[in-house]
């Protein structure tokens, strides 16, 4: 069983177990222009195919510390040797992002 940690830490570019072989990235706006969507794909080593989509309900405010958004990170595909877990996970702002990384470095420290 493989984390979906590792890949994530991968994307954020931190050391991790896998490594990414390929990257195809995506904007994409609403019908209105209001809420734009970044959409990223990417292609491990090992097989794997992980999407992660980030959505901002405003434009992107730098004074804001953690300003709300939606990020996702989902399996698409798998190797075969591998079962990734969780298949998909979610975060309401970069900061949860950021704690997860580090809460999850920090277990497979000990």
């Amino acid at each position: 069983m493989t984390s979906l940690f590792d890949y994530i830490a991968a994307v954020k570019s931190q050391p991790s177990s896998v490594f990414i072989s390929t990257v195809e990235h995506n904007t994409v706006d609403d019908s209105d222009g209001d809420v734009p969507e970044e959409e990223s794909w990417y292609r491990f080593t090992n097989g794997a195919l992980i999407r992660q989509q980030v959505e901002f309900d405003e434009p992107v405010n730098d004074d804001q510390v953690c300003q709300e958004c939606w990020i996702s990170y989902e399996v698409m595909e798998q190797p075969q040797s591998a079962d990734i877990t969780p298949r998909k996970k979610i975060f309401t702002n970069r900061c949860q992002e950021t704690f997860w990384i580090k809460m999850n470095r920090q277990r497979q420290s000990q």
